[in-house]
């Protein structure tokens, strides 16, 4: 296997044990406290097009903290502008995910105001739609 694939290999199991960690509030809160809600928010949009589901899907169970804390942070820290950007990916995985995270991050007046900043609205519908199918 190549040192690349390799990498991508492990990245890939670290966030899916991550994944099954957050499955419950506790997991979510060690995350939160851990300080991950940044560190997601940057590599939902910086990862490898096969990793960003990952990423977005943990992102997505990090913002279920019942104090809202981690909500705030990543819309502070541009989740919103992310998953906006990336509605537009190739991959109908990458785009069904960003707008899972994005449909979370929005709840809120405050995620709203910062959707409408991003000019995510004339977004959803059209890119959703899977050219491929």
């Amino acid at each position: 296997m190549s040192r690349p694939s390799l990498s991508l290999d492990v990245r890939r199991k670290v966030y899916e044990t991550l994944i099954t960690f957050s499955a419950t509030l506790e997991g979510v809160e060690d995350l939160c406290k851990a300080d991950y809600t940044e560190l997601l928010v940057q590599k939902s949009g910086a990862e490898d097009d096969r990793i960003k589901p990952l990423t977005l899907q943990l992102l997505y169970n990090v913002l279920r903290q019942p104090n809202g804390e981690s909500l705030r942070l990543a819309q502070k820290c541009g989740a919103i502008n992310t998953s906006t950007d990336l509605l537009k990916s190739d991959s109908p995985l990458v785009r069904e995910k960003a707008a899972l995270t994005l449909t979370a991050l929005t709840l809120t007046d405050a995620g709203k105001q910062f959707a409408i900043k991003a000019q995510t609205l004339p977004f959803p519908v059209p890119p959703l739609k899977d050219p491929t199918g």
